[in-house]
């Protein structure tokens, strides 16, 4: 969709009467919101592409980590 389409498309939505228009976002972009965009094990800020979805199977809870702490890599001796 064009900038312009999407402009005339977010007008519309405002000039409706109503007081709770919301507009859908992913899950994954949710998820970095809520974690400041930030990765929880680091604290390092995320990247676009070079970050892992990781699902904690007993609370659900699904958080995204950067790459450094998706693949452990051992320290050379």
């Amino acid at each position: 969709m064009e900038k312009r389409e999407f402009n005339n498309y977010l007008n519309a939505l405002k000039s409706v009467k109503k007081n709770n228009v919301q507009i859908a976002q992913p899950k994954r972009k949710q998820t970095i919101d809520k974690q400041g965009g930030k990765c929880p094990k680091c604290k390092k800020t995320l990247k676009n592409y070079f970050s892992k979805r990781v699902i904690d199977p007993v609370t659900k809870e699904v958080s995204i980590i950067c790459s450094d702490c998706a693949i452990q890599i051992p320290k050379r001796k």
